[in-house]
């Protein structure tokens, strides 16, 4: 996942062009469904189981999105 960290907000074609080409797909999901949850967190002042609900996500889905994201 490391390859998108740098990456700004936002996401344009060449991003999931060169994801596709280098067999980055699943890192480049897995980094917006971070993005997603984080901008969910914000909107929730930090209460995981408003900004799961606010995603359509199991609370435990996002716990451990969150947890991936950190290690």
């Amino acid at each position: 996942m490391g390859a998108f960290k740098s990456m700004g907000t936002v996401l344009t074609e060449k991003d999931i062009e060169n994801a596709v080409e280098n067999g980055e797909v699943k890192h480049l999901t897995q980094h917006i469904e971070n993005v997603v949850i984080q901008k969910a967190l914000i909107k929730t002042h930090g209460n995981q189981t408003k900004a799961a609900e606010l995603v359509q996500m199991n609370r435990g889905t996002v716990r451990n999105i969150l947890k991936r994201a950190e290690g």
